[in-house]
């Protein structure tokens, strides 16, 4: 089951390096945690693994060669979406415009979707999560 129904817009909701520290912060609070006679006398190796099984973050792999479309439908676009420069519309009312959904499956900790990488657009596509795929519509 997803997260995430209502779009968003990836790449947008915080730097993957502030997702990242906090990750870090959650390891180094888990060992504070422990009692020191516990940290002195665990197996290292185990102690390490058990914390990598626990903290480890699924990088997203996208399915390319899964990649599939539905079928074109129409979706009524609220006018204020419309440049008023091209378009002759009504303020409040809707207009229906051909849509398409495409479909990226994708594995991995889906949460990296939403948290910009180092370097990235300033601007964020629209997607919404559905099925183990991020779906983007277009309209024509």
């Amino acid at each position: 089951m997803n997260k995430y129904r209502q779009t968003f817009r990836m790449f947008r909701e915080g730097d993957l390096s502030d997702y990242f520290a906090g990750k870090c912060d959650e390891i180094q609070q888990t060992i504070q945690d422990k009692p020191e006679d516990y940290i002195l006398n665990v197996n290292e190796a185990e102690y390490i693994n058990c914390l990598i099984d626990k903290f480890a973050v699924d990088s997203i792999n996208i399915d390319f060669e899964g990649i599939f479309i539905d079928a074109p439908y129409e979706k009524d676009i609220p006018a204020e979406r419309f440049p008023p420069i091209y378009f002759s519309v009504r303020i409040g009312e809707s207009y229906p415009k051909p849509a398409t959904i495409y479909h990226l499956p994708y594995t991995g900790n889906e949460d990296l979707l939403r948290y910009a990488p180092s370097s990235y657009l300033s601007q964020g596509t629209e997607v919404f999560l559905d099925n183990q795929c991020f779906a983007l519509r277009l309209l024509a």
